[in-house]
């Protein structure tokens, strides 16, 4: 799955529970162009939900007013890019005040495998933004479905 000179990432992040339904469309696309920046390539995502955080976090970047949330907006990519972009990827989402706290791994290689889904292009807050179901399929029930697929492929020859 991993491309020559990359590798497998997965980016969670919280955004602030104050936002509109437009501001959040507009942020998530931040947070996508971030990882496709430097040529990164996302291959699955969730749009953000509301989130019941287990201990309230304050407000990043606002020296005079802490304001403390007790709920954020969850989500996450899945992407792969270069070691180096990484770095570059952090630091905007530093600079985002509205990422309340964010966390990048690399999977292990137990970790189910994901279905890739289409990001729906939006430009502007007035677009609405399709919210598709994934599956995430375990490895027997992918070995399952390569099996009837291989089967289709000999009976078609």
């Amino acid at each position: 799955m991993e491309t020559e000179g990359t590798k497998l990432y997965e980016l969670g992040y919280l955004l602030v529970p104050t936002l509109a339904e437009e501001a959040m469309v507009d942020e998530v696309n931040k947070i996508r162009a971030y990882l496709e920046k430097d040529g990164g390539l996302i291959t699955s995502f969730c749009h953000p939900e509301t989130k019941k955080l287990a201990y309230e976090i304050a407000e990043r970047g606002v020296a005079s007013k802490k304001t403390k949330f007790g709920d954020a907006f969850f989500g996450w990519f899945r992407f792969q890019s270069t070691p180096e972009a990484i770095s570059n990827i952090k630091d905007e989402l530093d600079k985002n005040s509205k990422v309340l706290r964010f966390l990048i791994i690399k999977p292990s290689k137990d970790s189910p495998r994901l279905t890739i889904v289409q990001i729906p292009e939006t430009k502007t807050a007035d677009a609405s933004v399709k919210r598709e179901k994934k599956k995430i399929m375990t490895e027997q029930e992918l070995d399952k479905e390569i099996d009837e697929l291989l089967v289709k492929e000999t009976v078609v020859k």
